[in-house]
């Protein structure tokens, strides 16, 4: 499952410009960490949807939440 994920996947590096849409991303989520910034700002700064369970990015758009309500 792995190896398809990937295949599948993009990967981005994380440049300056990322890190400070992610720091302020950060001053703003009431709940997560930075590395929960710096996926949300990856994914908006791609055109991305945020795919997950973690309840931190429940309400934020862009994300579809598939985990417990």
């Amino acid at each position: 499952m792995i190896r398809e994920i990937r295949q599948k996947s993009r990967i981005i590096p994380l440049d300056t410009m990322l890190a400070r849409k992610a720091g302020a991303i950060r001053r703003v989520m009431k709940e997560g960490g930075l590395g929960d910034a710096i996926i949300y700002a990856t994914a908006q700064t791609y055109n991305g949807d945020v795919l997950t369970g973690d309840p931190h990015f429940r309400n934020l758009s862009g994300v579809v939440y598939i985990g417990k309500d």
